[in-house]
């Protein structure tokens, strides 16, 4: 619990660690949740049919800063 406590600290002394670590968060959710992937998530949740077969995109998909971004699944 120390160890957690330290850095959050840390974070909250930080100015450049937050701002590059809310950047960073920002560029991925940007990239995860594009118009045409809610549609087509949303066409496969609600029963989309022929219309939704255009509207497709990778699984996976690179941060502009290089490292992959896995929707779905938050990043560890």
């Amino acid at each position: 619990m120390v160890a957690f406590a330290q850095r959050i600290n840390y974070l909250a002394e930080s100015l450049r660690l937050r701002r590059g670590m809310g950047e960073y968060s920002r560029d991925k959710v940007e990239l995860m949740f594009t118009p045409e992937r809610m549609v087509r998530k949303d066409g496969e949740v609600f029963g989309g049919g022929e219309e939704m077969k255009g509207l497709r995109d990778e699984t996976q998909v690179k941060h502009p800063k290089g490292a992959p971004v896995s929707p779905g699944r938050p990043e560890t």
